[in-house]
């Protein structure tokens, strides 16, 4: 029997392939690939750029309060941004306090029709559930925290908004259960809490708080912070303890206060201990700014 020819294995560089080639390949690529894709060849990064739109931390409503809210915030959000990332966990405390830096419109995503593509953080207010489903085809990316305000959500949208990458969730809409999908949502809520630096916030439906809680009376891994009636805070066994950002002020400066005596000349331990003062009510300023993650006089469940 005759062998047929080996194929020639000759790899051929990005750069000389046919531009409708790199074009298809662009296009037909899934969104939630696209990113992999960009990083990969650089050369397809303006083909695939055409196709997302690119965020770090977003909000996103269907509320015009909300919106003029949200944008109010985008200053001292952007100038102190790197604070914001380098105290972080201790912003979050007990689940998690969101920044941002965009804010856009659910009807401008959808006249846009591009998809969403968010790194870090997505906050959601919609109004409706029809509001919800126009957003969700749009949102993709590798965002570790969610927040959900609004009034009502499906399981299935809260399902397709809990990418694979999310460690941080809040919820304050409230979640649409039929009578045989209270189980499915309370799998679907501990399932989300898979390691030590997972949690998830429930401020919203009572009676699905009440099955979580009893789920995690005797769980092995999990269980539920600050239970009450009308929220639950399911974390890991393993959780490290709750950051108190007070507290780690009111430390910062009683050792600046006590070491007086490590300087002779009163105007060295004036230059040194008067910059971290200001420094310190800085944080304690931005610590109240960023706890108030819901906009006043508005009806978020």
């Amino acid at each position: 029997m005759i062998n047929p020819p080996a194929m020639e294995t000759d790899k051929i560089p990005i750069n000389q392939l046919p531009y409708g080639f790199k074009k298809r390949v662009a296009d037909l690529t899934p969104i939630n690939a696209l990113h992999k894709l960009r990083q990969t060849c650089p050369e397809l990064d303006k083909l695939c750029s055409s196709r997302l739109e690119v965020h770090d931390k977003l909000y996103i409503t269907d509320s015009e309060i909300v919106h003029q809210w949200a944008t109010k915030r985008l200053f001292i959000y952007r100038i102190y941004k790197w604070l914001f990332w380098l105290f972080r966990w201790s912003f979050d405390c007990r689940s998690f306090n969101p920044t941002w830096h965009s804010v856009l419109y659910v009807d401008d995503i959808v006249k846009n029709n591009r998809p969403i593509f968010i790194f870090d953080t997505l906050v959601v207010h919609c109004q409706s559930i029809e509001t919800f489903e126009k957003m969700i085809p749009f949102i993709c990316g590798k965002f570790t925290r969610l927040m959900i305000h609004g009034h009502v959500i499906k399981l299935d949208q809260l399902k397709r908004l809990l990418l694979g990458n999310v460690r941080k969730v809040e919820i304050t809409a409230k979640i649409e259960l039929e009578s045989d999908e209270f189980d499915d949502a309370v799998q679907l809520i501990l399932g989300s809490v898979r390691d030590k630096w997972f949690n998830f916030n429930l401020l919203s439906t009572p009676q699905l708080i009440a099955r979580v809680q009893n789920a995690c009376a005797n769980h092995e891994t999990l269980m539920v912070k600050f239970a009450e009636a009308d929220r639950c805070n399911v974390q890991h066994r393993k959780t490290p303890l709750d950051g108190n950002l007070l507290a780690d002020l009111h430390l910062f400066l009683v050792i600046f206060i006590n070491s007086e005596h490590l300087f002779l000349d009163k105007n060295v331990f004036s230059m040194c201990f008067l910059p971290s003062f200001v420094f310190a009510c800085l944080l304690v300023y931005l610590f109240y700014v960023v706890t108030s993650s819901k906009p006043e006089n508005t009806v978020c469940f």
